[in-house]
C-alpha cells in the first residue's frame, strides 16, 4: 500500500458539516461530551484526545503507509519511586514549503 492522505483514513468519521469540521465522539475514546461542553468542559482534554488519536493512528500504520513529510510520535513515562505521575509527550513534524504556509507534497502527490 501507500500513504493515504484522506482525513477519514486517519480519524474515523471526520467530515465537514455545514462549514464545521466534525469529529465523532466515538473517534476520541478518552473524551466525553461533558468534557467538551458544559461545566466540566476542559480544552486540555479535548487537545489530548485529538493529539492521541492522530499519534495512535500514525503508529498503527505500516511504515510503507505513513507519510514521508510528516511524522507523529508519542512517548509515555511510567511512575517511579520518585513520582507517581504519568507524563505523555507528543511530537509532530511537518515539512513546509519555503513560505512556511503549506505542507510539502508527498512523493506520489
Amino acid at each position: 500500500m501507500a500513504f493515504d492522505k484522506t482525513p477519514t483514513e486517519w480519524i474515523n468519521g471526520i467530515e465537514v458539516d455545514g462549514g464545521w469540521l466534525a469529529i465523532p465522539m466515538t473517534s476520541l475514546p478518552q473524551l466525553t461530551e461533558s468534557e467538551v461542553n458544559g461545566a466540566n468542559a476542559d480544552i486540555r482534554k479535548v487537545l489530548f484526545a485529538i493529539l492521541d488519536a492522530i499519534a495512535v493512528s500514525y503508529a498503527s500504520k505500516p511504515l510503507a503507509d505513513r507519510p514521508l513529510k510528516f511524522t507523529a510520535t508519542r512517548s509515555t513515562s511510567i511512575p517511579t519511586e520518585y513520582s507517581d505521575k504519568i507524563v505523555r509527550n507528543y511530537a509532530f513534524q511537518a515539512e513546509l514549503d519555503v513560505a512556511g504556509v503549506e505542507v510539502v507534497a508527498e512523493p506520489q502527490d
